[in-house]
């Protein structure tokens, strides 16, 4: 699962597999790497595919789609 974000500033939750992953470095986007260090010990790891350098507003939000409220550590 990874958040893109939009210039127009719309995030959206899609699945990004290696043909999707192609298409959107085509238009420009980039991935950058969220991590979020769990409780229990796990880390779960997803993408912001954004077209310029995020912000941490972007971060967070992009956060938040992804790991909605669960507890731990995020690191990007």
């Amino acid at each position: 699962m990874a958040a893109v974000k939009y210039r127009d500033g719309r995030f959206i939750l899609i699945g990004v597999f290696e043909d999707e992953a192609r298409d959107l470095e085509r238009a420009g986007f980039r991935p950058h790497p969220l991590r979020l260090h769990r409780d229990d010990g796990t880390v779960v790891t997803a993408d912001l595919w954004i077209q310029d350098e995020p912000k941490l507003t972007d971060y967070l939000h992009a956060a938040f789609l992804l790991f909605d409220d669960e507890p731990g550590s995020l690191a990007w």
